[in-house]
């Protein structure tokens, strides 16, 4: 099996709020008598601590006890969550002949045409806009 004289280590940082931060790859010549996790355990160590310094603000959080768990559960507590279920079907309904009297081009109302075929209200509104468009154009 050959030496290991030298590795590297990249780290890549991972935020909710900001996307990753990858501070590059570091690499270091092992020292006599160094095993590679000990190494790698500084390379870590080192790029982690720079980590920090660089960038304060994603460690905030982390400092006052708060954690990953915490900040998903509270952000999933945020998220609205829609559902067809839960809204009325006459909103829905209202909400789309809203959507196909604001068609200003045709192309945009013939994306409703196979939808206004399963109500008669949606059918009517989709006629009313054809012919308002076919008048202005």
């Amino acid at each position: 099996m050959p030496e290991i004289t030298k590795i590297s280590h990249g780290l890549t940082i991972g935020d909710l709020k900001y996307g990753n931060a990858r501070p590059g790859v570091v690499e270091a010549t092992l020292k006599p008598g160094e095993t590679m996790e000990q190494a790698l355990d500084e390379l870590d160590e080192r790029l982690t601590s720079w980590h920090k310094k660089r960038y304060p603000h994603l460690y905030q959080e982390q400092e006052t006890g708060s954690s990953l768990a915490d900040y998903m559960t509270k952000s999933a507590a945020s998220i609205p969550v829609i559902s067809k279920d839960k809204e009325p079907e006459d909103k829905r309904i209202a909400t789309l002949i809203a959507d196909i009297y604001s068609c200003i081009k045709l192309s945009e109302l013939e994306s409703y045409q196979r939808l206004a075929k399963t109500k008669p209200e949606l059918q009517a509104a989709y006629d009313q806009q054809y012919q308002q468009l076919i008048k202005s154009w």
